[in-house]
């Protein structure tokens, strides 16, 4: 084992995406004016990153 001590073996707590957390979907949500589904479907097309959202809800 590595002298760090991390064990690569255990997994630790997931992290979420910053578009993941209900404070990120909300502020999207009031930013493009779009409903929760249509920010959610962004984020599952897009790709996690505000700025790539931004650009497809702005249509």
């Amino acid at each position: 084992m590595a002298k760090s001590g991390v064990d690569p073996t255990k997994s630790g707590p997931e992290i979420k995406l910053p578009t993941e957390h209900d404070h990120e979907v909300e502020f999207l949500m009031r930013a493009t004016g779009r409903s929760r589904v249509q920010v959610l479907n962004a984020i599952k097309v897009r790709g996690p990153t505000r700025e790539a959202i931004l650009r497809a809800l702005a249509r």
